[in-house]
């Protein structure tokens, strides 16, 4: 059996279609009416176009800060172990040399 016919099914509008009914439909409006009205039109239109693309930028310029700060996180939690190491191997050595002039002191 085939696939049914996605015949009836709508193609999404691309922006360019948009923009183009956007900028018909302005057109239309500018031909006598008052500036307030194309205010509210334009804001309308805005509403009805904008308002989603705004809202999942939105979404997605969260993520984007919400895993910046968690690799932040990492890298200072990554920073501040290497430096505890660094530290204690630090410490480790310089008992070490300490152990070693006190031994030779003892000799003498």
């Amino acid at each position: 059996m085939s696939a049914p016919s996605k015949s009836n099914t709508p193609t999404p509008a691309t922006t360019t279609q948009s923009k183009d009914w956007m900028k018909a439909a302005t057109l239309e409006l500018n031909a006598g009416t008052n500036d307030e009205t194309k205010v509210v039109f334009a804001c309308s239109c805005l509403a009805l176009f904008a308002a989603p693309y705004y809202i999942v930028m939105a979404k997605q310029g969260e993520r984007k800060w919400h895993k910046q700060a968690r690799l932040a996180e990492q890298e200072r939690q990554r920073r501040e172990q290497e430096e505890a190491e660094h530290k204690v191997r630090e410490e480790v050595e310089c008992k070490v040399k300490e152990e070693a002039e006190r031994k030779a002191a003892d000799e003498r």
